[in-house]
């Protein structure tokens, strides 16, 4: 664990350090659907209402 302070300003951020580079490295989907909506406003609309749809019909129980 980070107990002591040399640890905490090395070691234990490492994560943190390395989160930039991992994201970079993710699925590109997020960045093509960014690009999209820049393109495509109206692709917003249709997204926020297909994901309100989801989320009510799981808040009924229709959808697990």
């Amino acid at each position: 664990m980070c107990g002591n302070f040399a640890e905490q300003t090395s070691g234990c951020r490492l994560g943190a350090e390395l989160a930039p580079a991992f994201v970079l490295r993710d699925n590109p989907t997020r960045e093509i659907a960014g690009i999209l909506i820049l393109i495509i406003p109206r692709l917003l609309n249709i997204i926020v209402a297909i994901y309100l749809i989801v989320i009510g019909l799981v808040g009924l129980g229709f959808l697990r």
